[in-house]
């Protein structure tokens, strides 16, 4: 059990570290299973497309994830990382900044499920459009 413990927050770090650093996010999206699902305050994608189309934000916002180090911490086959980000919609330049914990569940080396736990109020408006229209990416 130790041994997948250390996988989980292994992996973690191993997709968070360069993106952190501004490197690129391919290896985080090849390590989404495809059946991968997302769970926000706003609604539920469900595949690889649509949480890859969330991600990147669109047209709609501009995610800055990495505002200050990440905390990582798991238990067995799940890692949670901490986090505080900066959204900003790009049409308004609305800003919302806040916390964020990610509970990550990994099966076989991928992601396969992935819980946002973080306080939307105040911009869950601009984040549901974006849910809806990544839910239509897939």
């Amino acid at each position: 059990m130790i041994q997948q413990q250390r996988a989980a927050v292994d992996l973690m770090r191993e997709m968070f570290e360069p993106l952190a650093r501004g490197e690129n996010s391919q290896a985080f999206y090849d390590a989404l299973d495809d059946e991968v699902t997302f769970k926000l305050s706003v609604g539920e994608l469900e595949g690889k497309a649509a949480v890859i189309a969330y991600l990147d934000g669109g047209e709609l916002l501009e995610f800055s994830p990495f505002e200050k180090p990440l905390m990582y911490f798991g238990d067995g086959d799940r890692a949670v990382i901490v986090g505080d980000e900066t959204i900003t919609e790009k049409e308004t330049g609305a800003v919302h900044r806040a916390e964020y914990a990610w509970v990550v569940q990994v099966q076989d080396g991928r992601i396969t499920h992935i819980s946002e736990i973080q306080d939307v109020s105040g911009f869950a408006g601009p984040l549901g459009r974006l849910v809806a229209q990544s839910r239509a990416a897939t």
